[in-house]
């Protein structure tokens, strides 16, 4: 259901590519001056990671770019709802996991965020890889590298949305309590 739901808003919200849509013009346009003026450097008023995705799909298809970028938060937002059902199932329980899934793939801001190419399906789905692998790491007792792939994780989604860079203090606090 959450799959159709969300193929369903990406086929219909897909036919409205005009400029007064959802899209994040401001960001599309410095994509595009950043590729035609082969600047070394993303300008920083955005996450670099999104400015770079929207210009990989700019750089293979100058048509279809907005399609492509759409369908990337489309998929990432689609893998973030097993991460979700996962990181519940982990620290509630299965029954309380199927219900915040339930309501979490029926969210309409969810939903909606997954259809456009907007940077914060992708931070969100890099966030879950890395809360799930933090909390791999907090709670069980043999450490491999999820600490590691937590942060490689969460400095994926700090690149695509700024705000993800508050969790950073987060994780140090509640790893130094583990240890001390």
């Amino acid at each position: 259901l959450a799959i159709f739901v969300r193929v369903d808003y990406f086929n219909s919200n897909n036919n409205n590519m005009d400029r007064g849509g959802d899209e994040p013009w401001s960001k599309i346009n410095v994509a595009q001056r950043w590729i035609s003026q082969s600047n070394s450097g993303v300008p920083l008023a955005f996450g670099p990671l999104h400015t770079y995705v929207i210009s990989f799909f700019w750089l293979i298809d100058k048509e279809n770019f907005i399609f492509f970028s759409r369908l990337f938060s489309l998929i990432l937002n689609l893998l973030s709802l097993p991460l979700f059902f996962l990181l519940m199932w982990q620290i509630f329980g299965l029954k309380v996991a199927f219900f915040g899934f339930f309501l979490f793939a029926l969210l309409p801001l969810h939903i909606h965020l997954g259809s456009v190419s907007l940077a914060e399906a992708p931070a969100l789905f890099f966030f879950l890889v890395s809360l799930y692998f933090f909390l791999k790491e907090f709670f069980e007792k043999e450490v491999k590298y999820n600490l590691l792939f937590s942060a490689v994780a969460l400095n994926c989604a700090t690149m695509f949305r700024f705000e993800y860079f508050i969790i950073i203090g987060l994780y140090a606090i509640l790893l130094f309590y583990k240890h001390k």
